[in-house]
């Protein structure tokens, strides 16, 4: 990678959802940044996505990783700058609540997302990005250091805490139930 101590990570397990033509062009943009991709890629020949992950793999600040294990993941996030949720904007990921959201609130991280409608986490504790332009901004304004202020890592902890598999399952259930 480029080396510039300033790490950003993705986990491309989710890599059927993952909005690659947008983080290709977010890669070239910043140069000076690495980003990290976690996660087994599967891409068959045909397939679109493919000629963004094989530009993206000469680029001197990109690193796939491959799949890891969920200790040596948990282990890795916390040495990053910025956690990226770059998911492709559709009709189901307005859907989503994705529990990686959760797991990178819970490190106190700056976190920045492509816009999902379930997800009602507000800025500055989950910064929402839709293109290009957006993401750049976004991804600078947590590397400026305001992002990393004591009261936000601590207000994103205290708010991923408030969000367990308790709390979701009885969410749920209360969705479930008002539609029955």
């Amino acid at each position: 990678a480029a080396g510039s101590g300033l790490w950003l990570a993705i986990w491309a397990t989710s890599q059927p959802f993952l909005y690659w033509e947008l983080m290709k062009e977010v890669c070239i943009r910043m140069p000076e940044v690495d980003f990290v991709f976690h996660g087994q890629i599967e891409l068959k020949t045909g397939d679109a996505r493919l000629e963004c992950f094989n530009a993206m793999t000469s680029m001197p600040n990109v690193r796939f990783t491959g799949r890891v294990s969920r200790d040596v993941g948990a282990a890795a996030v916390n040495r990053y700058d910025v956690l990226l949720i770059p998911f492709v904007v559709n009709e189901a990921i307005h859907a989503v609540n994705p529990l990686k959201l959760w797991e990178y609130l819970a490190t106190g991280k700056p976190v920045v997302s492509t816009p999902m409608d379930a997800v009602r986490v507000k800025d500055p504790l989950l910064i929402v990005a839709t293109d290009s332009n957006e993401w750049v901004v976004a991804i600078n304004r947590c590397l400026s250091g305001d992002a990393g202020e004591d009261w936000l890592v601590d207000s994103r902890i205290e708010l991923a805490d408030r969000f367990t598999w308790e709390d979701l399952t009885a969410m749920h259930a209360e969705v479930l139930r008002a539609h029955w």
